[in-house]
């Protein structure tokens, strides 16, 4: 069994423990009890993201790496691809575009015939545009040996890496510029620690001798 796999057990193990201590002390309601158990969670989620980054900037072959294919839904992994990294919860983020119109109507009404007017005037007046961040989908996203793959629950969006220019972090964000396209993929996760994750993972493909070639 690789050192990856055994931390990982080590970390699921402590992360139940955890679980069954606090559901065992006595405690002030139901709700008291739930944030214990997501703050727990969330501790060991961080544990298991900094354990991930750590593999992908030592390992030197992913031989060295664990594979967590049976981890995989939402979508079909192509022959001989490997998935390395399986994150949920994770929300795709779009930009709305919201206009709104302004302006003052001003006409005269002429008759022309009994019981018949004709109107003419115009219209003037600008519209005010707006920008706005929301959610457009949520899912889980995963890392292969060969693309990043979101896994939505209306859509699926597959990036092999050579389409892929930088990936850059902010917080809890990830962004994908692409080579040839202008308007960047954004992903959003619950803790801050996953997008260097994601990152790290892809940089470790790349320097690969190519996509689908790792053994």
């Amino acid at each position: 069994m690789s050192e990856t796999a055994i931390i990982a057990i080590f970390i699921g193990v402590i992360a139940v423990i955890a679980l069954v201590i606090l559901a065992a002390r006595p405690h002030r309601g139901t709700h008291d009890l739930a944030a214990r158990v997501d703050a727990t969670l969330r501790d060991a989620d961080r544990e298991m993201a900094r354990v991930g980054q750590m593999c992908f900037e030592k390992a030197s072959s992913p031989n060295q790496l664990m594979k967590c294919n049976e981890d995989v839904r939402g979508f079909v992994l192509e022959d001989g691809e490997d998935c390395f990294l399986f994150i949920e919860d994770v929300g795709w983020i779009v930009t709305a575009k919201d206009r709104e119109f302004h302006g003052i109507g001003q006409s005269v009404s002429v008759p022309v015939a009994h019981g018949i007017r004709y109107r003419i005037g115009d219209f003037s007046g600008r519209a005010d545009e707006t920008l706005s961040e929301v959610l457009g989908d949520y899912g889980s996203l995963a890392l292969t040996d060969r693309r990043l793959v979101f896994a939505g629950q209306r859509r699926i969006i597959s990036i092999e890496f050579p389409e892929i220019g930088d990936i850059r972090t902010d917080a809890q964000r990830l962004r994908i510029l692409y080579l040839n396209k202008e308007n960047p993929e954004e992903f959003a996760f619950t803790i801050a620690e996953w997008p260097p994750v994601v990152r790290a993972g892809w940089l470790f493909f790349v320097r690969q001798d190519g996509p689908g070639r790792h053994g």
